[in-house]
């Protein structure tokens, strides 16, 4: 990597339009990470989670876990459903980083078995759409207190290809039959309620 001048970090300083911001739960810090050198990682060793874990993995500590159904209702493990924990986000990145323009860049869950479901069952996606409600409840909690939010970006629109993970996990509020030589989209529930929330929101709140 270059050495960054002066000058440069001046110019970069205070440059970005806005502060894009991406969360799907929360994680607790490993305090025995910290005290392992670096130099004794391998590469690639335990990269995603070198220095926290998340509850909702098999065989880990739940004890901060209030409501087990909700929180770890997810698919992935790695992803802990915890709505304050997007308003905690967001109003650190206000009063740490004098207030920037924020988006919520990506947000979103999966659902257990939804890869495999007939789609009739996968487009009824009712914890998608109670993870969104709560967490967008966050979300206008934090610009009440002051958070500067131009706009949300829930992940995603549609079901993709999710990594080495392949077709096996779902994401989308849109439901996609891979099968299908037109690749077939039809919306799940979670999408009527995105587009009510639209529809009733002022033009001055949010900008989706």
């Amino acid at each position: 990597m270059p050495v960054l001048s002066a000058e440069n970090q001046t110019a970069l300083k205070g440059s970005a339009d806005f502060w894009g911001a991406n969360t799907y739960g929360v994680k607790i810090t490993k305090s025995s990470a910290f005290s392992t050198p670096l130099s004794e990682y391998e590469g690639g060793d335990d990269v995603a989670e070198r220095y926290s874990f998340c509850p909702c993995n098999d065989g880990e500590n739940r004890s901060h876990v209030v409501d087990p159904d909700f929180e770890c209702g997810a698919a992935s493990g790695w992803l802990w459903a915890k709505p304050d924990a997007m308003y905690q986000y967001l109003d650190y990145i206000r009063t740490h980083y004098s207030s920037p323009k924020i988006y919520v860049t990506e947000f979103g869950c999966d659902l257990p078995g939804e890869g495999s479901m007939e789609m009739p069952a996968a487009l009824q996606d009712d914890f998608r759409r109670t993870y969104y409600q709560l967490y967008m409840m966050q979300v206008a909690r934090a610009k009440n207190d002051g958070a500067d939010i131009g706009g949300v970006f829930a992940w995603s629109l549609m079901d993709n290809f999710e990594w080495p993970d392949g077709l096996n996990f779902r994401f989308g509020i849109t439901h996609v039959d891979f099968n299908s030589d037109d690749l077939t989209r039809t919306p799940k529930i979670s999408a009527t309620w995105w587009q009510e929330l639209i529809g009733n929101m002022s033009s001055s709140a949010f900008s989706v």
